[in-house]
């Protein structure tokens, strides 16, 4: 269950770090303010992230221990 667990968080990952420059249009699009005002800490928590340098620094650092030798 743990090495599952373990996959699916580095696919995960993975598509996050593929589709980065999408999420990032999102958050910062008009439309993210809309679905914003639904839930706005959640949203704002997301949008941080999603725009946080070292974030990403850090999934490509942990990426990094997933490439083979």
């Amino acid at each position: 269950v743990v090495e599952t667990r373990f996959v699916s968080h580095t696919l995960v990952l993975r598509r996050l770090v593929k589709v980065r420059q999408a999420l990032s249009g999102m958050v910062i699009s008009d439309l993210w303010s809309i679905w914003r005002q639904t839930n706005s800490e959640r949203a704002r928590n997301v949008k941080l992230l999603i725009l946080d340098e070292t974030w990403w620094d850090r999934v490509d650092y942990l990426l990094s221990f997933t490439e083979p030798i």
